[in-house]
């Protein structure tokens, strides 16, 4: 019963939803499901009693996801690939199966199953962007491979700091896998079948002009509400702030990350370890619909290399 819920979606009572991602668990090995179990089995039970089903008709019937499911489950339920390294075979099993990756990071199709013309390539989860993890979208944000395995051990790096769901994830998931897990991970993820020896950061982005204009509102609010933190050059406080001029949410074809963050701002976080990063707070209070667009686009086409096409009427559509 365990093994048709976790890889086929059919619990003792019905259909599950894909919520619970069984279109990528149901490329786990036997062994590692069982694996799951036993460790369940040996929590104490909490009586908890399940959510009502307030989906509306027709969603809210469960065997209408027969249908999804012939759509959208795979029959291929292997992720090794013949003449690829163990390392990245391992990795791959990892992105695809345990740590379903794809779920959150490749976009959906009409039907909402991933579409896999564009595996990894970025998607929209609840307003949020989870970015593109294909080796073009991580070398783009400024990661090499040995700084990727140790930024998902860390959940922080010179590119930022773990925020939104993924922080949730480093939480609870990628803090305790194995060094060699992670290393697996980060060789699939970068089409390498072995790390190299050292790590050598990408090519930081070329600045892109922005008018006169635009800069001088942009100095002015960075000046006054970012810059005691992040530091007058971007370069932010060692285990305190993150730094602004190698921060990966800058360099995103989309500046959604970035606007909502400087509305909203960020509660305080504990990484793993003894790594502390201090509360952010929002702006929305203090700059203008104007002044955040202005912000952003300097932001990012000073230290992202983005152009700057972010609109007042985006800003207040995200308020």
């Amino acid at each position: 019963e365990f093994h048709r819920a976790v890889r086929d979606g059919v619990g003792k009572h019905g259909h599950l939803y894909p919520a619970m991602p069984y279109a990528s668990y149901r490329k786990l090995t036997a062994e590692d499901v069982d694996a799951v179990y036993a460790f369940l089995m040996s929590r104490e039970p909490m009586k908890v009693a399940n959510r009502a089903n307030h989906m509306p008709f027709p969603l809210n019937i469960r065997q209408g996801l027969t249908f999804w499911n012939l759509v959208n489950l795979s029959s291929e339920t292997k992720t090794e690939v013949a003449g690829r390294s163990a390392l990245w075979n391992r990795g791959r099993y990892l992105t695809d199966a345990l740590a379903h990756c794809g779920e959150c990071h490749t976009p959906r199709n009409l039907a909402m199953g991933m579409k896999e013309s564009a595996y990894l390539q970025g998607s929209e989860l609840e307003g949020v962007i989870a970015p593109d993890i294909t080796k073009a979208g991580l070398t783009r944000m400024g990661f090499d491979p040995l700084v990727f395995a140790g930024f998902m051990k860390s959940g922080i790096s010179a590119q930022g700091a773990m925020t939104n769901q993924m922080f949730e994830v480093v939480h609870f998931s990628t803090q305790y896998f194995t060094a060699e897990d992670l290393a697996a991970m980060s060789a699939y993820l970068f089409d390498l079948d072995k790390l190299p020896e050292s790590a050598i950061p990408p090519t930081p982005p070329k600045p892109v002009a922005v008018s006169a204009e635009v800069a001088t509102s942009a100095r002015a609010s960075y000046l006054a509400v970012c810059a005691s933190c992040h530091g007058v050059e971007g370069q932010g406080i060692p285990h305190v702030v993150v730094p602004l001029a190698t921060n990966a949410s800058l360099r995103l074809a989309d500046a959604r990350n970035l606007n909502k963050v400087i509305l909203a701002g960020i509660p305080a976080q504990r990484f793993p370890g003894l790594e502390r990063m201090q509360p952010m707070p929002g702006f929305s209070g203090q700059l203008s619909d104007q002044q955040v667009a202005d912000l952003s686009n300097w932001l990012r086409a000073s230290w992202g290399g983005q152009q700057p096409s972010v609109t007042a009427d985006e800003i207040k559509r995200l308020r």
